[in-house]
């Protein structure tokens, strides 16, 4: 229960901010809450990066800038080896999310600031950022 309440706190956190620029400017709110990567890890393995059902994907509104899932991707992406995983999940594995090309650049947004607050010193998660950012020139 008491895990439960702690990344329930995760949640909270993320939806202070109403816009993903506000978010990726605290990252620091966010640090605290890192060790929760791989559960948010988990999850989206779970949803498969889909913050809908797939038969809803052709619908005219999508949430492509959903703050809470911004908000664990950005969590996620604060402890370098999930981080990565998450990056690798979105340029390789689950090549089917809608408006794809859009969430990359978001991704590319949130990693680019996870760099600027703090590097992590971990060779993969710096080639896969150099990657993305290739990928979204």
């Amino acid at each position: 229960m008491r895990e439960l309440k702690a990344f329930r706190k995760t949640f909270t956190q993320i939806t202070k901010d109403n816009t993903l620029p506000g978010q990726r400017k605290k990252i620091a709110n966010l640090v605290p809450f890192s060790g929760n990567a791989q559960r948010i890890l988990q999850m989206f393995g779970h949803i498969r990066y889909r913050l809908r059902p797939p038969e809803e994907d052709r619908s005219a509104i999508y949430p492509l800038t959903d703050r809470t899932f911004w908000g664990l991707v950005l969590v996620a992406l604060l402890d370098p080896h999930y981080g990565s995983e998450v990056i690798r999940d979105l340029l390789d594995g689950y090549t089917d999310v809608p408006n794809r090309d859009e969430r990359l650049a978001i991704l590319q947004a949130t990693v680019h600031a996870v760099r600027k607050h703090h590097d992590p010193d971990h060779p993969e998660f710096r080639s896969l950022a150099d990657r993305l950012n290739a990928t979204t020139a």
